[in-house]
């Protein structure tokens, strides 16, 4: 956001925003947002317009311009499915949308209702994934679990939002693990990715992320959004399921999402919600899994 409007870039300063663009013919505009009507700009050109009804932390507003193709679907309960894409996109994006609705219905199962009221994406020509609220950001050619990925952020990072930098380990970890646990009952690529295997493997990552990156919560200067931000926390919130069992564990997981809801909230609050949710005092498992400059030993 701060290559192209004046912002502070803080996660805890979110803000509401209305978003007017005049493109010339044959160009679109897109963003995240509730779209409006398409009016009629200068010279045949157009102008679109995005009014976002719930908090927006800058990092998530997304502003893409192309010669970009549109189209629409239908998720869970009739959600606006929204995908904009390049005319030589288009049946690749066809086919890898063919699952966002069943992806959203997935994570609602855990995590409650969907927390916006659209989704969707679009391209962009570059490497990348991006969970630009309501609007994901990615490249041509993504994996699924990519895609579960940046939908899962809607829960954690989107409608709950970290409330500083520092705690970018409170979203990226949920999004790690969400995405984990759909490859465990879906696969990656028509493999068989069993969390287990998936675990293991982040553990004998873990040691080497700390050393290199700091610990999650207390990352190095300069390596923001390195991957111990992401695999770190994903095995903690692992360690609380396994102490508090999956009932408490899930039930816990959405109401954080549904309480909080277009919210910032940070480590403090994290803890305390956990232990009152689950009835059992996490303190020191959620400590030593942030602050550990090494793989803390996991429960038997």
């Amino acid at each position: 956001a701060f290559t192209w409007y004046p912002v502070n870039d803080h996660p805890s300063d979110e803000a509401l925003y209305d978003l007017s663009v005049s493109v010339p013919a044959g160009w679109a505009a897109v963003s995240g947002g509730d779209p409006q009507p398409v009016a009629a700009g200068a010279n045949g050109g157009q102008i679109y317009r995005y009014v976002s009804a719930q908090p927006v932390a800058s990092y998530l507003v997304a502003l893409g311009i192309d010669h970009y193709e549109h189209r629409t679907a239908a998720g869970p309960r009739g959600l606006p499915l929204h995908y904009w894409y390049l005319a030589e996109e288009a049946e690749l994006i066809r086919e890898q949308t063919a699952k966002v609705g069943e992806m959203i219905s997935w994570l609602e199962k855990r995590f409650g209702p969907y927390p916006f009221r659209t989704a969707g994406l679009m391209t962009i020509p570059v490497q990348t994934g991006m969970e630009t609220q309501t609007m994901i950001t990615l490249s041509a050619g993504f994996p699924d679990e990519v895609m579960v990925h940046e939908l899962a952020h809607h829960w954690f990072g989107n409608s709950v939002t970290p409330r500083d930098w520092r705690d970018m380990w409170l979203n990226e970890g949920w999004a790690m693990y969400a995405q984990a646990l759909w490859e465990d009952e879906h696969g990656v690529s028509g493999e068989q990715a069993p969390l287990a295997d998936t675990l293991t493997r982040w553990r004998m990552r873990d040691g080497m992320l700390r050393t290199e990156h700091g610990p999650p919560a207390s990352y190095l200067p300069g390596h923001f959004a390195s991957p111990n931000v992401y695999l770190s926390p994903a095995l903690m919130l692992h360690e609380i399921r396994r102490e508090v069992g999956d009932r408490k564990f899930f039930t816990m997981a959405t109401d954080w999402v549904q309480r909080n809801k277009d919210t910032t909230q940070d480590r403090a609050s994290f803890t305390g919600f956990v232990n009152r949710h689950t009835g059992t005092d996490l303190t020191a498992l959620i400590d030593i899994w942030l602050d550990s400059p090494t793989t803390p030993t996991a429960a038997p």
